[in-house]
């Protein structure tokens, strides 16, 4: 089973420059109609493009009709982010905001406690307002993103969902301080950060539990929604498969 992460965007080109300019994705594709994904999500069309960083892909989706969606904060359970990594975050952290980055971090990258992995970090909107963080490790990781962070109400429905699709929970540990604070851009913040890994070496994903401040139950996302990442598992899968988890994130099984 492997995993990659596709985001709507309302502005395809405009997104694509940003990701390829800021980021440093590379196109690999472009799908101008896809018909079989627009008929799963329910679109009238979908025009995709395939990016690619490191061996990690993302997909930007535009489809018709798109349908517009607030800024989620980190303890709303609608928030996904794509944690990319970095061997400079200082560079990185510029990078981004010369291209339009919009901060969700206070005071720039924040750097973490040994308890929280010693990892220095900074969040992020892109232009369009979706959640991306820069991740800088002790020990320098692979380009590409390190995982995909949501959040959940219940740790223990989201871990029985995703053990189901073949996700095992990795570590568990608990965010709390003055630099988780200013990284999420929140006051008082105790959150549970729950590592849940295939069982292939891919990005993972990652449930965060706000129990300060308290989560906040979110409408549940259309699939056209622009905050609706889709979570795509390549499984056994026989027929392609759109499924919603406990918090309403969306998840595709595709064959």
């Amino acid at each position: 089973m492997s995993l990659h992460i596709a985001r709507n965007v309302a502005n395809l080109a405009a997104m694509q420059n940003f990701y390829e300019n800021a980021i440093s994705f590379q196109t690999i594709e472009v799908i101008e109609n896809d018909s079989a994904l627009a008929a799963l999500l329910g679109a009238e069309t979908v025009k995709r493009v395939v990016l690619q960083l490191g061996a990690t892909r993302l997909d930007l989706t535009q489809t018709h009709p798109i349908h517009p969606a607030a800024n989620y904060q980190g303890n709303e359970t609608a928030f996904q982010h794509i944690a990319i990594t970095t061997s400079n975050i200082t560079a990185a952290h510029a990078h981004v905001l010369a291209h339009g980055a919009i901060p969700i971090s206070t005071n720039g990258p924040q750097q973490l406690p040994k308890s929280s992995g010693s990892v220095i970090a900074f969040k992020f909107r892109d232009p369009e307002g979706q959640p991306l963080e820069l991740l800088q490790f002790p020990e320098p990781k692979p380009a590409g993103y390190d995982h995909s962070a949501i959040s959940t109400a219940n740790i223990s429905a989201s871990i029985n969902f995703y053990a189901k699709l073949g996700f095992v929970e990795t570590a568990h540990g608990i965010n709390t301080g003055p630099a988780q604070d200013a990284l999420d851009g929140l006051t008082h913040v105790t959150a549970d950060i729950i590592t849940l890994s295939p069982a292939h070496p891919t990005p993972h994903l990652e449930l965060l539990h706000y129990r300060s401040p308290a989560p906040v139950i979110s409408p549940r996302l259309s699939p056209l929604s622009l905050a609706a990442d889709r979570i795509i598992l390549n499984s056994l899968a026989k027929t392609t498969e759109l499924l919603h988890d406990p918090d309403g994130h969306l998840i595709i099984l595709s064959p």
